[in-house]
């Protein structure tokens, strides 16, 4: 048994009917059974489900007469198939069915027929051919763009190739019809006939609609689905997630009440959707085009309102409800192409009726052409709200320079502000409180502090186990003076008490980094009492230096603190001024002759982001963000980060508590200076990309850690390019033309892997690599072999391959294969080689094409210090099986 599996309109049935008609003269007896016939053969048991007997007896007669060519046979068994067919070769085509008792009753098991006989079942749910045990299966997929423009031609102009002045509109034609064979017949048959003028008149309708026929043809195979959920996962691909990446989604729909690996699973069964690799190995949900249209037209059938369905994707629908404040709970996700308006109003309460909305994506393919995505946007006044159940969000061009103050992002999986203004993600958040809404105790009355607000800025949400700042402003009239103890006049002093959530407190030294401490100065930090960590006072001090106050903060960490938990907290500060030392119950000391007041605040204070992998953000994405300065401090479980092109100065220290970092990419960061070496605590961090960051030079890599005191000295080192470093390693630095490499110093950065590949700039192989070619030849021969012993598996070396500078740009991803060729065995017994011939291949992973080799060189594992010394680590050398004398062929890939 074979299987024909594909989507539907992609031409199965048609590949089906050629085979059947030039195969079946091969064969005694032949049938091509479709759903006609089946439909035909059972009309007298319309009213019986599927299993009935006499239904299955019926349709084993018609069966039978059509394969043996007989009339009116009798039977009265279900086995009578194998009796008459047992020694006959036949030919069954079975199309475009989907009810297993019909298959099972008509071909259930292989004996059942004569040698030789073959059995083509045709279907779009590839479940179908598994569960009936068919293990050999032709997947149809979409013919090229060159063969699907004849198929198109052949029925729009009955000839292979458009009419002169055609081309152009034949082309766009057929790919509208994304080269889906159904849709390239039926809008070839629209279109014949028609002159130039009407077809250029039908295009726009073309473009913004999907064919009915091809509508109903395609809307088969989701009627099918028989499953709400996995409905919804359609709709939800169709609309948002087209392209994305498989492991995306699922991060994305998990809180969801959908069975995602399930839901897909079957989606890719009926071939309503395919799931392919990218060249780094990424498999990425694929949708054909005109099943992503069909999707679109069920979900705007959903309602007239646009405010009314679950996802919006036309410009003009969005633009309309956000400028007019139209959205309503109904409303799921939103994707707008931002290449297909001029202008964007948002209302400033647009997302508040929205509550469940969880996708948000304004969006521009155009971003990569240039360092800010220009678009008008016009936020309204008072614009500080998103939805808090989002978990995508993607603001392409984003005018602001920090986030809405009132988006808390706990749920957020991926962010991406690709080309907007942004200076910082979060910003302190800025919060007065006046006479009228104080809670505290007044202490003494008749202050000109009363008049005046105390204000407290902190960060809107903060990451558990981090140091964050709560800066505390008493402002006061600098005019007044007190009387001081030598009894001059002198200014006021100042104090403030900070009552924070509990498991908050203050940071220790060690945890301070030198600027947060340069803002603290000699101020010194004191708990209200030793059991009350939470509660910090400061005071009486110089009103002066000092009517700002910064106080360091550690944020505790759920994963080991039971009692916090990531939600929002309030905070209270008071202020006063004067010579006393205002305290949390109200109580004072030392006031003397000045007055105070404490007037306290709450403050709402979000601790959103979990330490463990609770749908927290994963994936950030902020190229293009050339105001950003500073490197994003965000929750530690970030998987990606996207930097390119921004204003970023440096990679800090602390970028070690991004553990589960993966892939990090600042191309074209030309303001870049420093890395901090502690990137090589990153275990996991596979992909690193410096290239083009002019202002990188050797002296960038320091160790030194913004922990320590401010007055050591950092501690410059030179990159150790080649020894092995840890997987963190960058892995790009082409085009950093002020760096300068050292090949031979001591590595600073100890080997964690067993394989890395580096991208560097150059103009020939490094000495360093003690066996290089010459010209572009691509083989090295005769390379004596360190001597080895066989308890060692592996033959390892570390090789250099230059490529012309026109291939190799940091676009293009090479792969490198390696032949190597052991040969000189004059030890049978220890079965010990010792030379090697060594071949290099470079392919260029983008377009397929052979990179032009300028020369290439290797180096064995291991510090040897001469060639005299077989420049080999005697503990590794060729896995070598054979105990005969004769060249071994082993192919490696990097």
């Amino acid at each position: 048994m074979v299987g024909i599996w594909g989507s539907s309109g992609i031409g199965k049935t048609t590949i089906a009917r050629v085979l059947y008609s030039q195969l079946s003269r091969r064969f005694q007896g032949s049938v091509f059974i479709d759903k006609a016939f089946v439909s035909k053969s059972m009309e007298l048991y319309k009213s019986s489900n599927s299993d009935d007997y006499n239904m299955k007896l019926h349709l084993l007669r018609s069966f039978l007469s059509e394969i043996l060519d007989q009339k009116d046979i009798r039977i009265d068994r279900l086995d009578s198939v194998e009796e008459r067919l047992k020694h006959r070769k036949v030919l069954i085509f079975i199309d475009d069915l989907d009810d297993q008792v019909v298959l099972d009753t008509l071909v259930g098991q292989t004996h059942w027929f004569g040698c030789g006989s073959r059995i083509v079942v045709i279907t779009k749910d590839k479940h179908f051919l598994r569960a009936h045990g068919i293990d050999h299966i032709y997947e149809v997929c979409l013919p090229s763009e060159e063969l699907a423009l004849g198929m198109f031609c052949r029925s729009a102009f009955k000839k292979n190739s458009p009419p002169d002045g055609m081309m152009e509109l034949a082309s766009e034609v057929a790919l509208l019809a994304g080269n889906l064979p159904l849709g390239l017949k039926v809008l070839g048959s629209y279109l014949r006939g028609k002159d130039k003028e009407d077809w250029m008149d039908m295009m726009s309708s073309l473009r913004d609609r999907l064919n009915g026929k091809i509508e109903r043809t395609l809307r088969v195979s989701y009627d099918g689905l028989n499953n709400r959920k996995d409905e919804e996962i359609f709709r939800h691909i169709a609309c948002l997630f087209n392209g994305a990446k498989l492991s995306e989604i699922k991060l994305l729909l998990a809180d969801s009440d959908l069975d995602i690996n399930t839901g897909l699973k079957n989606l890719v069964d009926k071939s309503l959707i395919h799931v392919r690799k990218d060249i780094v190995e990424n498999e990425t949900v694929e949708m054909h085009r005109l099943l992503e249209d069909m999707g679109k037209e069920i979900v705007r059938a959903q309602s007239n309102e646009p405010g009314e369905r679950e996802f919006l994707v036309d410009s003009k629908d969005i633009c309309d409800l956000l400028e007019d404040n139209k959205g309503t709970k109904k409303v799921l996700g939103i994707a707008l192409d931002m290449d297909e308006i001029d202008v964007l109003r948002i209302h400033k309460e647009a997302f508040k009726g929205m509550c469940n909305l969880r996708f948000l994506k304004m969006y521009s393919k155009k971003w990569e052409q240039q360092n800010e995505v220009r678009y008008h946007w016009h936020l309204s006044g008072g614009f500080n709200y998103l939805p808090h159940k989002l978990r995508l969000l993607r603001l392409d061009g984003y005018p602001k320079k920090c986030m809405p103050s009132k988006f808390s992002p706990e749920n957020l999986v991926k962010l991406q502000m690709r080309g907007s203004k942004l200076k910082r993600l979060w910003n302190g958040v800025h919060v007065s409180c006046s006479i009228q809404n104080y809670t505290g105790r007044i202490v003494c009355a008749n202050c000109h502090l009363a008049s005046k607000p105390v204000d407290i800025e902190v960060p809107q949400a903060v990451l558990p186990d981090t140091v964050f700042e709560a800066v505390v402003k008493i402002p006061y009239d600098m005019q007044l003076k007190q009387v001081l103890a030598n009894g001059k006049k002198g200014a006021l002093n100042v104090g403030a008490v900070l009552i924070l959530p509990e498991g908050f407190e203050l940071a220790p030294p060690d945890r301070i980094s030198p600027e947060m401490k340069e803002k603290i100065g000699n101020l010194a930090f004191q708990n209200y009492r030793p059991n009350k960590k939470n509660i910090l006072v400061i005071g009486p001090v110089p009103g002066q230096k000092y009517s700002e106050i910064t106080f360091p903060i550690l944020a505790p960490d759920p994963a080991t603190n039971k009692d916090v938990h990531f939600l929002k907290y309030p905070i209270y500060v008071g202020g006063n001024r004067g010579r006393g030392q205002i305290y949390p119950d109200g109580s004072k000391r030392g006031c003397g002759n000045s007055t105070s007041r404490s007037i306290t605040c709450p403050r709402p204070f979000v601790l959103p982001l979990p330490s463990g992998i609770n749908f927290q953000l994963v994936d950030l994405d902020l190229s293009g963000c050339s105001r950003l300065r500073t490197f994003p401090d965000i929750t530690n479980n970030v998987y990606i980060l996207y930097l390119a092109r921004t204003g970023i100065e440096e990679v800090p220290w602390w970028i070690e508590k991004f553990s589960h970092l993966h892939w990090l990419t600042m191309n074209g960061c030309n303001r870049l200076q420093r890395v901090s070496l502690h990137i090589s605590k990153l275990k996991h961090l596979e992909i690193v990309d410096f290239s083009d960051c002019g202002s990188l030079t050797e002296a960038s890599w320091n160790d030194s850690s913004s922990v320590v005191a401010v007055a050591t000295d950092i501690i410059h080192s030179k990159l150790p390019i080649l020894d092995e470093a840890s997987s963190s390693f960058p892995g790009n630095l082409i085009n950093c033309f002020n760096f300068k490499f050292n090949l031979d110093q001591k590595p600073l950065l100890r080997p964690q892997v067993n394989s890395k590949n580096m991208r560097l700039p150059g103009e020939e192989v490094p000495s360093y690599f003690t066996y290089r070619t010459t010209g572009t030849s691509s083989s090295l021969t005769n390379i004596p072999i360190p001597q080895t012993s066989l308890g060692q598996p592996l033959f390892r070396f570390k090789a250099c391959v230059m490529v012309d500078s026109e291939s190799s740009t940091h676009t293009c991803r090479f792969e490198i294969n390696v032949s190597c060729r052991f040969k000189d065995n004059a030890s049978k017994a220890e079965m010990i080689y010792d030379h090697v011939d060594i071949q290099f291949h470079v392919r260029n992973l983008v377009d397929a094409s052979t990179a032009k080799l300028q020369g290439w060189g290797i180096r064995f594992s291991g510090d040897f210090p001469s060639p005299e010394n077989r420049l080999g680590n005697p503990n590794n050398g060729p896995d070598v099986r054979d105990n005969e004398k004769q060249q071994m062929d082993t192919g490696l890939k990097r």
